[in-house]
Formats: C-alpha cells, sequence, structure tokens
C-alpha cells in the first residue's frame, strides 16, 4: 500500500521562481501590457478624433440645412398670410359703397353716415379676422374725408395726400412704404398697403378718386420674428432693400447694420445662402434667404459656438479622455499584473511539481476572488489524481492477487491425485488407451496452466482448455456426467482473461455431483448481442436454494473481504469488474429447468474473427 506524506502548501511570494525559458515570461511583462493596451486604444483615439470632425461638419451642413427649411417655412406662411391681407384690398376694391362714395359728390346726411357705418362694419369683421391688419382705412378724394376703423370718418390731412400719392415709386395698382401712425394711442411703425383706384398706371395721380390702405403694425413681425429662433442668441430680420426697411426681432445695432450692408452689397443678388461674420471676438454665422413674391429678404444670424458648443466640449472630454485612458492603461497593467500574473504564476509552478510527480502539492487559498475557485479546484484535482493512483495500485495489486490465487486453486493436489489414482488403476487392468488419453488431456491441462504468461487468450484457447478438463471429468465419471459446449460463430479470435472458464465448469461439477447420484449435463454457452459478449456455464443438478444464492450474490459484491469458500467465482467477478468495469462481471441466474447457471459478461470490443472448433457434445463412452 502506498502511504501518503504531508502536502506541500505552496504561498503567494513564497514559490520558486519558474525555471528555464519560463523565467522570460516575466521579463518586461508590465511594459508589454502597457504597450499593448496603448495599441489597441490608438485606433479608438483615432476614430474617435475622425468621427468629432465628420460630426462638426454634418453639424455645420445639418445647421444650415435646417435654418434654411425654417426660413423657407417661415416665408412661405408670411407670404400666405401677405397674401390673404392683399385680398382683402382687392376684395375691398369692388366693393359697391366704395364705388358709389368715391364717385358721389356732395353726398350728405343720413345716407352718407349709413353707408359710413356699413363699410365700418365691413373693415372691422376684416380686422377682427386678420391677424396682422391694425387698421384699414379708405380716402375719398372727392368727399376730401377718411373712413379709418380705427379714427372713424374724418378730413383728409394734406400730409396724408402727399405721403400716399408721394411715396409711389412706381405704377403699381398695390404700392407698400413705412410709416408712423397713431395706434392705441402712441405713435408706431407700420408697414402701409396703400391700393389706388383708378391705378396710377391708368390715370395722373391727381384724377385718384380713393386710396385704399391698411397698417400692419411692425411691431407684429418683430413678435413673429422673436418665436424664429436658432440656438440662444439667434435673432431674426427682414430687409426690404427697396424701400429701405428693416424689421427686426429686437433693435437695429452695430451688428444688425454690418450684416444688413454685407447683405446689400456683396450678396445683393443671391436668393439664398450662409456667411460668416466676426464681431467682438464672436464668430457669428448669417443664414438668408430671399422672397421672390415679396421682395424680402429674411436673414437669421447667431453665434457658432452656441450651436457648435456641444462638439466644443465633446473635442475638450476627448482630449481629456486621452490623458486620463493613458493613466488608466497604466493603472490596468499593474493590477493586471499583479491580480493576474502572480496568481496565475504560482498556479504553474505548482503544476510543475505535480508534472514532476510531486502529487503532495496544494495552493493555499487565501484570495477571495475567482482564483480561489481555481486554486480549490486544482487542490481536488491532485488530491483525486493521488487517490486515483492509490486506487490504481490497490486495484492491480488486488488483481495479481487474484490471478495468484486463481493459479494456486487450479494446481489442486487432490484433483492431480485422483487423475494419478485412476492412471495407475487404468494401468492395472490393461487400458492403456484410456490411459493414454488421460495422460494427454492432463498433460494439457497443466501446459496452459503454467506455460502461459500472457495475461489475456484468445476465447479458443480458453474453451479448449475448459475442455480438457470436462473430458478428464468424462474419463472419472463416464456415467454421471455429460457436456456440451456451442459458442456464436465469429468469436474465435476475442482476447479474454486467462482462465475464467474451467473454474466454472469446476464449480458446476463438484456442487452438480455432490448432491445427488444421478447423471448431470454441464453446458457452455457462447454468445455476443448489443456490444456484450455472455458466456454461461450451466449445470442441470440440483441447484442452490434461494437463500444460499442471495448469499452468494452479496459475498460476490463485496470488494473488501475475500471469502474462503466460492472463492475462484469471487476472483473471476472482480477480475472482471477491475479490466472492463462496473458492468461487466459474473452474475448469477436461475435456470428455467432447475440447476445452477453463472454468466460472465465482457466487452464486444475485441477483434474477432474465425470460427471456434468447440461446438460438439459428449455423452459417455
Amino acid at each position: 500500500m502506498m502511504s501518503r506524506s504531508a502536502p506541500v502548501i505552496l504561498r503567494p511570494g513564497g514559490e520558486r521562481a519558474m525555471p528555464g525559458n519560463v523565467r522570460e515570461i516575466r521579463f518586461g511583462l508590465f511594459a508589454k501590457l502597457t504597450l499593448f493596451f496603448f495599441v489597441l486604444t490608438i485606433p479608438v483615439y483615432l476614430i474617435s478624433l475622425a468621427i468629432l470632425n465628420s460630426a462638426v461638419r454634418s453639424m455645420h451642413e445639418e445647421v444650415t440645412r435646417t435654418t434654411f427649411s425654417k426660413l423657407q417655412f417661415f416665408l412661405d406662411r408670411l407670404e400666405s398670410d401677405m397674401e390673404k391681407v392683399k385680398q382683402f384690398e382687392i376684395v375691398l376694391r369692388n366693393d359697391k359703397d366704395i364705388q358709389f362714395l368715391s364717385s358721389a359728390h356732395g353726398i350728405e346726411g343720413y345716407e352718407k353716415i349709413a353707408l359710413y357705418n356699413d363699410l365700418l362694419s365691413k373693415f372691422g369683421m376684416i380686422v377682427a379676422n386678420s391677424d396682422y391688419i391694425d387698421d384699414l382705412f379708405v380716402d375719398f378724394y372727392g368727399l376730401q374725408e377718411r373712413l379709418s376703423h380705427v379714427s372713424g370718418y374724418s378730413n383728409i390731412p394734406q400730409t396724408e395726400t402727399d405721403l400716399l400719392l408721394g411715396q409711389a415709386t412706381d405704377n403699381s395698382v398695390l404700392q407698400r412704404f413705412y410709416r408712423k401712425v397713431p395706434l392705441a394711442n402712441q405713435l408706431t411703425d407700420v408697414l402701409t398697403f396703400a391700393l389706388y383706384a383708378p391705378g396710377l398706371f391708368e390715370v395722373p395721380r391727381t384724377d385718384v378718386r380713393y386710396v385704399l390702405g391698411m397698417d400692419i403694425s411692425l411691431q407684429k413681425f418683430a413678435n413673429l420674428l422673436r418665436s424664429f429662433k436658432v440656438g440662444d442668441t439667434g435673432e431674426a430680420f427682414i430687409l426690404d432693400t427697396n424701400r429701405n426697411g428693416y424689421i427686426g426681432s429686437r433693435e437695429k445695432g452695430e451688428l444688425e447694420r454690418k450684416i444688413v450692408s454685407v447683405l446689400e452689397t456683396d450678396y445683393a443678388d443671391s436668393g439664398q445662402g450662409s456667411i460668416s461674420l466676426n464681431e467682438s471676438d464672436r464668430t457669428y454665422m448669417v443664414v438668408y434667404k430671399k422672397s421672390a413674391a415679396l421682395n424680402w429678404t429674411l436673414a437669421v444670424y447667431f453665434v457658432e459656438s452656441d450651436i457648435m458648443g456641444s462638439i466644443d466640449e465633446l473635442r475638450q472630454l476627448i482630449r481629456l479622455l486621452i490623458l486620463v485612458s493613458a493613466f488608466s492603461i497604466i493603472g490596468i497593467s499593474l493590477v493586471t499584473y499583479r491580480e493576474m500574473h502572480k496568481p496565475l504564476r504560482l498556479l504553474f509552478n505548482a503544476m510543475r511539481r505535480v508534472e514532476r510527480g510531486q502529487h503532495d502539492t496544494r495552493i493555499e487559498q487565501k484570495r477571495k476572488d475567482e482564483f480561489r475557485y481555481v486554486y480549490h479546484q486544482f487542490n481536488q484535482m491532485v488530491s483525486r489524481i493521488e487517490h486515483l493512483i492509490q486506487e490504481v495500485y490497490v486495484q492491480e495489486l488486488r488483481v495479481n492477487q487474484a490471478e495468484l490465487k486463481q493459479l494456486q486453486s487450479q494446481i489442486n493436489p487432490h484433483f492431480l491425485y485422483n487423475c494419478f489414482y485412476i492412471i495407475y488403476r487404468m494401468s492395472e487392468e490393461g487400458n492403456n488407451a484410456i490411459v493414454s488419453e488421460l495422460a494427454e488431456y492432463l498433460g494439457k491441462y497443466f501446459r496452459f496452466i503454467t506455460h502461459s504468461a500472457a495475461e489475456e487468450v484468445t476465447l479458443q484457447d480458453e474453451l479448449q482448455h475448459a475442455e480438457y478438463y470436462l473430458k478428464i471429468q468424462k474419463i472419472r465419471f463416464p456415467d454421471r456426467l455429460d457436456f456440451h459446449i456451442h459458442a456464436a460463430p465469429g468469436l474465435a479470435g476475442l482476447k479474454v482473461p486467462r482462465l475464467l472458464v474451467q473454474p466454472l465448469v469446476e464449480n458446476a461439477i463438484v456442487h452438480g455431483m455432490e448432491k445427488t447420484t444421478k447423471p448431470i449435463v454441464v453446458r457452455v454457452e457462447i454468445s455476443a448481442a448489443d456490444g456484450v459478449i455472455e458466456l454461461s456455464v450451466e449445470d442441470d443438478g440440483p441447484g442452490m436454494p434461494e437463500e444460499e444464492r442471495a448469499k452468494l450474490e452479496r459475498m460476490l459484491a463485496d470488494e473488501k473481504s475475500q471469502p474462503e469458500t466460492s472463492c475462484a467465482l469471487w476472483n473471476i467477478h472482480w477480475r472482471l469488474k477491475y479490466k472492463y468495469g462496473p458492468r461487466c462481471g459474473l452474475f448469477l441466474e436461475p435456470p428455467a429447468g432447475g440447476g445452477f447457471k453463472a454468466v460472465l459478461r465482457l466487452p464486444d470490443t475485441v477483434e474477432k474473427g474465425g470460427t471456434i472448433d468447440a461446438s460438439h457434445s459428449d455423452r459417455g463412452r
């Protein structure tokens, strides 16, 4: 039996240096890890910077495109609203009351008041239904009177006549210009649309019968422009170059004057675009678009950093990330070196000790991470290896002991004496043929036992050995013993442990004949099915009581103790289990016609071939 020594415990920091070329693993590992992580992160940095630059360009283009879309939407809405405003004037131009009053002279009294009231009601409805119109008025030059939604009817001031007729820059039916008028008790900047009848292209200005006008407070446009924002600092304005008009979301300052000057001088013929201006250490982005219908230019300007500020912050964050990641890589490399390489080195040293046959090696388990589990599994593995080595050693020792006892049982002095006595008696009787036959069988029987050193023999040889034994016993008991041996074809070359069949045959003869005087028949059958070779030895003697058979089965199942009786059966059973595993061995089965039956089961994993010359019977002489 192998003796176990106290296990050798390996502790972190106490292990020996790795021999030979293994030491090179430690050289520069920290620097290699650091360099490796840096090389891995360089593509990430480059890709991040490329993505950042692409994002800057994309954002600039997207801001411009989005602003153009907003400008177009705003202009479309403004054009639609102004077109509706103009339609109100055109509808009023054809109003019969206005037509009548513009051609009447000297109309007085109730009729004029009624017509004025009707027109004021129409004016009120139009103003109420418009988001822009503050005042509607009509100047009848024949009556020298003005009818206004805000001020009612009054005489036409001469200044108004000069303004309305003098501000017309061309002969268009509909004119627009900027002026100041009193609205809500204060002087207000308004945009006035004036419609002349007859048109200025038809008659001289002195022959105009009436002017239909509407006033829109510029404050309404300013409020509308305030809702048009791009970023936190974005402002918008409308530039009416032909009329020298400016409508902004805030008062016109130095920056606005500079933008207007650039648009009027450098981009007067451009329908849309974007420009950059530097003012007060700031870079402004100006996006503009012209309306062909209104002949207005809508522009929005904003500080570029307000829109691109997140990109600038991202650029700074990437720079910070590169700096922080560099320190992080150094730290990770150091932690990896300490937390991974050192425990692996300890495990490596322990494995090298086990490789050299030092199976008492163990690793101290003080860690509280995954390596604790690895160390525990390593210790368990080494313990199992050590245990298996001892088990194999003990198993081989038991197999050798079993084979030795099996050989000893074959050299049975009592059996040998009986054979010699038969030879003596037959020679005295002069039966030389039987003496010669018995001597031949006995010689071949003992030659198989003593001269075959192989652990395994072919099934053909094993059955032939059993047949020699049966023929010897047949000579001894010619009237009490018959036997049959039958093997399935193709099993001749099957390798089996030696001395399997003869002990079972001997057991059948001895125990089958000792309890009866009647003749018995011993049958040996070999078959193969489902990957299993079954070799059965059966006799038709008195058999064995159920209690004794159960006791025998318990004895066979006990590996620890070798019985004094039925030792041959126990040896065969455990020789097969040690060699082929738990599914193989010797099994007892009650035969259908009584008697005793022992079955050997072996794995059908050996190359077979040939036919066993053992399919015959012997029923006496």
